[in-house]
């Protein structure tokens, strides 16, 4: 079966006060033979202000596979908490009208920001997951059973680069533990110095670390970082669907 490859708003962000995430749209509709974009909103307050065009609408809504990734900062150099309060809740449903706006199927967290999951209680219409952290925040695969356990309705987004930051071997080890969990890939290679990189910029030798990955159904979203030219972005496309078949 044909993987869904899909591209990250993420990708594009400049964590600057000069970040646009209408222009971020418009590179999203410039690439070619994509399945689907994460919206990567990183600030809530300029979240909380966005609309969209109804030319960005008419694009995302033609897609197979759109999600959201949870806002990252509260504002500019404050870390968002996830707390189940009013001041949360609004937040959230902010995000819960633009989910219903694109015919997103997922809204991802960082497990280490989500300081009360009763937030993200089963909501019937929004499907909520939490991502592989990066290494400082230790989480370990007994951590996400545990936070599964107790939130079976929530699924797993694996993130390559923070596994293989954390080690090598983290990879196949969440894929066997997790496999019907997980609902999408937030693809990009990793190694000794570098990460977040496009799978086409590296040496095979880096790619090895991430064939587990290809015996999974479910979608990848391309997740590189640093503003790289269209061209490259459409390359990474074409490199991606190759390497996974």
């Amino acid at each position: 079966m044909r993987r869904l490859v899909c591209f990250s708003s993420g990708c594009l962000y400049k964590f600057s006060k000069r970040d646009n995430y209408h222009e971020h749209l418009k590179v999203c509709q410039q690439l070619k033979n994509i399945d689907g974009v994460e919206l990567q909103f990183v600030n809530v307050e300029k979240v909380m202000k966005f609309k969209f065009t109804k030319k960005e609408l008419n694009f995302l809504r033609k897609l197979r596979f759109n999600t959201i990734h949870a806002p990252l900062h509260l504002k500019e150099g404050v870390h968002m908490k996830w707390y189940n309060n009013k001041k949360c809740k609004g937040i959230l449903k902010k995000v819960h009208e633009m989910y219903d706006q694109i015919g997103a199927c997922n809204i991802v967290f960082h497990p280490n920001q989500v300081k009360d999951f009763k937030l993200l209680k089963p909501n019937p219409g929004y499907q909520y997951s939490i991502e592989t952290a990066t290494p400082r925040h230790k989480l370990k695969i007994a951590d996400y059973k545990k936070v599964f356990r107790g939130n079976p309705h929530l699924k797993l987004v694996l993130d390559t680069t923070h596994l293989v930051e954390n080690s090598k071997r983290d990879i196949p080890a969440f894929v066997k533990e997790f496999e019907d969990k997980i609902i999408y890939t937030h693809l990009s290679a990793a190694g000794d110095g570098f990460y977040h990189t496009p799978l086409h910029m590296v040496e095979e030798k880096h790619l090895k670390f991430l064939e587990s990955i290809k015996k999974l159904k479910s979608p990848v979203i391309l997740e590189s970082m640093g503003r790289l030219p269209v061209s490259q972005y459409n390359k990474e496309i074409r490199f991606v669907r190759k390497w996974l078949n």
